[in-house]
């Protein structure tokens, strides 16, 4: 097996299917049958499938085919090279037809009706016509006895992907999908895009030709990682990363650390598949070190993903004690920052089936992930799943028909504010072959924003801070464990916005923690194309806790819970393309309206919502500046939110251009219209 992850090397059934697997296992006992010299082509053929070489096996079967027209193992074969052939499905259901058609009813039930069967059902799944292969898949049960378990099972198994795909297909969800193009892809295999935060770079994996490779068994070179940068709306022409193995060995991205500087990859080594990390020292990628033993095995570690804070690791294994396959576990950072023992992720994740490409979302709780098991549509489907406060993890969501399909659907990678993702398929019908990359933009907004935060803190000569300990104080749940450089003090933070943290300075070998507290209003969400936020001035917060624009300065006041929330006023520097955020204490000039009752009338009727806080409301309105502010209402709601909105409007029509009016000026460009009645439904009650 080669030693790359791509679809072929994860698993032996990926990519290749059940077909394939049970025509190894029992097809050569019935072309013993066949004259010498035909046994011996058809030979060859199925070898050329087993190498993965199926553009070949297809060439030589249809050439055997002129010489033996009536022979059903080679139309077998063929089908077969066109089932695996990428977007060759109907070739392939014509050539298993023809080979079916040769047979009786009790051949049907043999070797090659078996396979034959199979692979035309397989084929009617992959062009998304789950009943025609359901119908297969019925008739075969009908003729199978119990001693054919695993048969059974298998097709037992197809029959409910079928019915997923049946239920997904008719409820498809809505995103646009754009192939990044001939800039980034290839006419081979271009998977694992590793998106940096800012969206101006990425790395990704493919096995095109390049530096004098050579050309490798299944047709393809080598796999190797790539890089292309983002200039004005356009991808440039795609380079060479860096070599960090042998010119002709396989090095695969797997994932990269958020903060950019820890690239993880993957290699076959002869105690098996490992993971290795490279680190960015002074611009150049350093020479990978192999993860510790206590992540890889003696069995077969494929994938990994780094939390934003860096102190949990979630990767695949399929060490003995899983659930079957490869299961995801993850490990913990100890407080001297080695790796912890490993665990399990536990049966709501894992299935008896394989789970891969495990991706953890700077959030630190949404784990988007391929899986065989669950409700897939077959093979491999993306999927995901939420952590809850007690650490537990949520029943896996499919993503839904047309991100997923039946064929294999991996390397899902969500950008900060996760209306974009990237991922690699070879389904649709622009593919420049194999593998493509391509961008999914969704329509629907998700909860959850993050602010990103970069800092810096001082690295004394005896003393420096080794962790960052950040607590949500309305849960007092620990929801980071950062650890800035080691040298230079620099920490990046992302944070859930609508909350106050309290964040803990640990030192090395000071015992006394440095306390202070952060509120992160939800204005300060990270928009796409924007700069990472610096602090400049916030509430509460101890030297020797630094920015990288200067000391943080404790405030003059006490806090209180009624200052738990402070609006920042974001003002551009004209030195540098970084955004500076200032946190302000002014007292509002003028108070939004408080709650009035609504007429039934204006109870139809539409409303913009520009803000909503979680727990406490505003303290200063400058934030409103350049509207009416007697239009602006402000609503304590039943959910903890505090929402502020614009306006009465009987039309939806009038509702949607005065939101286009206040967003041209720059100004909420997140605010929404929605029906009043919504927002009276969700009010606190006057009692």
């Amino acid at each position: 097996m080669p030693n790359f992850i791509d679809i072929k090397s994860i698993t032996p059934r990926l990519g290749v299917g059940l077909a394939l697997f049970l025509l190894l296992l029992c097809h050569y006992a019935t072309a013993q049958q066949e004259p010498k010299e035909v046994t011996k082509q058809l030979a060859q053929v199925n070898q050329l499938i087993s190498d993965l070489q199926f553009r070949k096996a297809v060439e030589q079967g249809k050439q055997l085919l002129k010489r033996q027209p009536k022979n059903p193992d080679v139309y077998l074969a063929v089908g077969l090279g066109y089932y695996n052939m990428y977007s060759r499905p109907d070739s392939a259901v014509f050539f298993l037809k023809k080979g079916m058609d040769l047979l009786n009813d009790d051949e049907l039930m043999d070797e090659t009706g078996i396979n034959l069967q199979l692979s035309l059902a397989k084929s009617f799944q992959w062009m998304l016509k789950p009943e025609r292969a359901l119908e297969i898949y019925r008739k075969m049960l009908l003729r199978l006895t119990p001693e054919a378990s695993e048969l059974l099972n298998e097709i037992n198994r197809e029959m409910q992907t079928c019915e997923n795909a049946r239920m997904l297909i008719a409820n498809p969800i809505n995103f646009k999908i754009t192939n990044l193009g001939d800039a980034v892809n290839s006419p081979y295999d271009d998977h694992s895009p590793l998106m940096t935060l800012k969206g101006d770079a990425i790395l990704f994996t493919s096995r095109r030709p390049g530096d004098g490779r050579s050309l490798q068994f299944d047709e393809q070179y080598p796999e190797k990682i790539w890089l292309t940068s983002a200039k004005d709306t356009s991808w440039q022409n795609a380079k060479t990363l860096q070599t960090f193995f042998k010119k002709n060995e396989h090095e695969s991205a797997v994932s990269l650390s958020p903060d950019g500087k820890n690239l993880f990859l993957f290699r076959n080594d002869p105690d098996g598949k490992n993971l290795y990390v490279s680190s960015l020292i002074n611009g150049q990628w350093a020479t990978p070190k192999r993860l510790a033993y206590n992540i890889n095995s003696y069995e077969n570690e494929t994938h990994c993903s780094l939390s934003a804070d860096g102190s949990t690791l979630f990767f695949t294994s399929d060490i003995e004690g899983g659930h079957g396959g490869l299961d995801i576990y993850y490990a913990k950072k100890d407080i001297n920052g080695n790796w912890g023992n490993p665990r399990n992720l536990g049966p709501v994740v894992n299935t008896p089936y394989n789970e891969e490409t495990p991706m953890i979302y700077l959030d630190g709780k949404t784990l988007y992930f391929a899986s065989e098991g669950h409700n897939s549509m077959g093979q491999y489907d993306i999927f995901y799943s939420q952590m809850n406060p007690d650490s537990t993890w949520n029943t896996p969501v499919n993503m839904g028909f047309p991100i997923n399909t039946p064929g294999d659907d991996l390397f899902f990678v969500p950008t900060i504010d996760r209306k974009k993702a990237y991922y690699a398929t070879k389904k649709f019908s622009d593919n420049r072959g194999g593998l493509d990359i391509y961008l999914i933009e969704f329509e629907e907004d998700f909860a959850g924003k993050l602010s990103v935060i970069e800092g810096k803190v001082n690295q004394g000569e005896t003393t420096r801070v080794v962790r960052l300990l950040v607590t949500r104080t309305d849960d007092m749940k620990l929801v980071g464990d950062y650890r800035p450089d080691p040298v230079t003090g620099e920490y990046t933070l992302f944070l859930e916005t609508g909350y106050r943290y309290q964040i803990k300075e640990v030192r090395q070998r000071i015992e006394e923690e440095v306390v202070g507290e952060i509120s992160i209003p939800e204005t300060m969400a990270y928009k796409p194309g924007q700069q990472t936020l610096s602090m400049v001035k916030d509430v509460p917060m101890e030297p020797p806790l630094l920015t990288a624009q200067g000391q943080l300065t404790p405030s003059q006041e006490k806090a209180t819970d009624k200052e738990s929330v402070l609006t920042p006023s974001v003002t551009t520097s004209t030195t540098t393309s970084t955004k500076k955020v200032e946190i302000t204490e002014s007292r509002p000039i003028i108070q939004p309206q408080k709650p009035m009752p609504v007429s039934t009338a204006d109870a139809h009727g539409y409303t913009i919502q520009l803000l909503a806080l979680r727990k406490q409301p505003l303290q200063d309105y400058s934030i409103f500046d350049g509207l009416d502010k007697q239009q602006i209402t402000e609503h304590s709601c039943t959910d903890g939110f505090n929402r502020y909105t614009f306006g009465i409007f009987t039309h939806k029509i009038d509702a949607l251009h005065q939101r286009k009016l206040i967003q041209s000026k720059g100004q909420f460009n997140d605010a929404f219209v929605r029906p009043i009645s919504e927002i009276n439904d969700m009010r606190v009650k006057s009692k």
